[in-house]
């Protein structure tokens, strides 16, 4: 008969042949939660993931056969990591991908609603203020603030930290903070630039893809003449209508605007005016 010093041996040896699969899911969960940066982190940190992906792998493999409930449990959980890296695929990836066709198709379905956040945020500034404004998997990540053209700007923890202070500044209630922020979460976007020293306009954040972000500019008036020329020659711009616009501003590394290719072929299928 096994001592009990064997037994509990041969217990712990089964239960770590379950870390690699546990630091899959993790891997995995980490790429639904920012693909861009879990892919950055795997690609810098390969040493460490390389091993643990095909580590897990050949353990899932050989416990197919399920002699033991330990190879089973290891198969159902090799599965399950399996199942969720699917969803991610179907579910996951595609919010984490934008181009002006997913754009248009947003704004068609929240059209009334960004009109309606557009000038519920100008009545609420102060007069000669701005905000800008950011939340990133639901927590306040940027709140920048200008006040008589001196511009102030708060990142992270700072910006939360200071939040009630940034909100008197610009003449924000706290009841017209949530609420602005509660209009974005049900618009499906992130943020926005708004001033009152030019209400006309609004930037409204829609999605971040790797280190850039997809806008839309909305102006509550007809562009004019001038604007439709310099915005159907500017790459970082797609004009959509008579007063929306999509824009896209690229990050520290990456394209910076829209292909060429990408604005014109949009362009040919959608006239804006």
């Amino acid at each position: 008969m096994p001592s009990a010093d064997h037994r509990f041996m041969k217990v712990f040896v089964e239960i770590l042949k379950f870390i690699p699969s546990i630091l899959v899911t993790g891997c995995i969960i980490a790429f639904w939660y920012d693909d861009f940066m879990a892919f950055i982190y795997a690609i810098v940190n390969f040493w460490i993931t390389i091993p643990v992906v095909v580590t897990a792998t050949v353990i899932f493999f050989i416990s197919i056969r399920c002699k033991t409930t330990w190879q089973k449990v290891i198969v159902f959980y090799g599965l399950f990591n399996i199942a969720l890296f699917a969803a991610y695929l179907v579910i996951g990836h595609p919010r984490q991908r934008c181009n002006p066709e997913i754009m248009e198709r947003h704004y068609e379905k929240h059209a009334a609603e960004l009109d309606n956040l557009h000038k519920y945020v100008v009545e609420s500034l102060d007069s000669n203020t701005g905000v800008t404004l950011e939340w990133e998997h639901g927590r306040l990540d940027m709140f920048h603030v200008t006040v008589s053209g001196i511009h102030d700007s708060h990142w992270n923890n700072d910006a939360r930290h200071k939040q009630d202070s940034l909100m008197k500044t610009v003449g924000l209630t706290q009841e017209e903070f949530n609420s602005i922020r509660k209009q974005l979460k049900k618009a499906g976007c992130i943020g926005l630039e708004a001033s009152t020293t030019t209400p006309q306009y609004i930037t409204i954040w829609f999605r971040r893809v790797d280190m850039g972000c997809y806008d839309y500019l909305i102006k509550d008036t007809l562009f004019s003449e001038e604007e439709k020329a310099s915005y159907l020659e500017d790459p970082a711009i797609i004009p959509y209508n008579q007063r929306i616009a999509f824009m896209y501003s690229g990050g520290a590394i990456g394209p910076q605007s829209f292909s060429q290719q990408e604005k014109a072929g949009y362009l040919d299928r959608h006239k804006p005016w």
